[in-house]
């Protein structure tokens, strides 16, 4: 229950059976042991994206952007997460 790293692999595979609110609950929860991650944060964005979420999406979106660093071995593109705010604020 400690570990971030297998609590973000049970969540990513809850995601894809469909099992959404499991895969948020443990994705908040890896977010939550290890804020810093910018992997967990964006994969919480996307999971509450998917489930119509949209301003915790949006929220956790922002963050990964102003917590982006070109050092990060992160494969989103700024652009790629610059588009989904712009595409989220405009169904606001």
């Amino acid at each position: 229950p400690d570990s971030a790293y297998i609590l973000a692999q049970a969540s990513v595979a809850y995601d894809k059976i469909n099992r959404n609110e499991e895969a948020l609950l443990l994705m908040k929860k890896a977010s939550e042991i290890e804020p810093d991650n910018i992997e967990y944060k964006y994969n919480l964005a996307v999971m509450n994206d998917k489930t119509s979420k949209i301003e915790e999406a949006l929220y956790l979106y922002d963050d990964v952007l102003r917590d982006y660093s070109a050092s990060d071995s992160f494969n989103i593109s700024v652009e790629e997460i610059e588009e989904r705010i712009k595409t989220i604020k405009s169904q606001i």
